[in-house]
């Protein structure tokens, strides 16, 4: 009864002393403006001239900033995304419909957040940071000051409990007080050990 009524500590309830430490995007406009630039799935990337020329793009940004392109390569329905980009400072539209790179400090931040899910923006020269201010005065991105990040307390929580997932390793559980003894497997315990050593290290 006791192994089965203990609670532990949620991970994510446990605040850091940093303020603000995490910084994660948020809401529809982030996920757009995140697809528009960064992933290998938008049709941006491709403009009809440049690939007939033999050149390919993988990624919007990266179409961005190797080749010259114009509003009139894309449809007019595509319109729209350009100017939120544009609203954000991220792309400029010149007089004679050029898209350009704008702010390259707010690309690299959405650029970090595209491939890691979250930043720690102490790690961020302080002249970067205003970057940082502005998406989350905008409602882009939100701050947040717990001791772990989100993806850490994901992957903590597979490992350790059954929080989050039902098909974790659940180790925590299996050991807590005691109740692992009726296991007899020892490479079972062993992989469970090194495991728990890696966590530790990470911690």
């Amino acid at each position: 009864l006791i192994a089965m009524s203990s609670t532990p500590i949620l991970l994510k309830n446990i605040n850091s002393l940093v303020d603000k430490k995490y910084v994660y995007g948020q809401g529809e406009e982030y996920n757009l403006i995140k697809y528009w630039l960064f992933s290998d799935q938008c049709m941006f990337s491709y403009v009809e001239r440049i690939h007939d020329e033999g050149r390919s793009y993988d990624r919007f940004i990266e179409l961005l900033l190797k080749e010259p392109i114009y509003t009139s390569d894309y449809h007019d329905k595509d319109r729209n995304a350009f100017e939120k980009m544009a609203e954000y400072d991220l792309i400029a539209i010149c007089e004679d419909g050029r898209i350009i790179p704008k702010d390259k400090v707010k690309l690299v931040i959405l650029k970090d957040l595209f491939e890691n899910d979250v930043l720690s923006q102490h790690h961020y020269p302080q002249f970067m940071r205003y970057a940082i201010k502005e998406f989350v005065e905008k409602g882009l991105l939100v701050e947040k000051s717990t001791l772990l990040s989100e993806p850490e307390i994901n992957y903590l929580n597979y490992l350790l409990n059954r929080s989050e997932y039902d098909n974790g390793l659940e180790i925590r559980n299996k050991y807590i007080h005691g109740t692992e003894h009726v296991n007899k497997n020892d490479d079972e315990h062993k992989k469970n050990y090194l495991t728990l050593l890696r966590v530790f290290i990470l911690l």
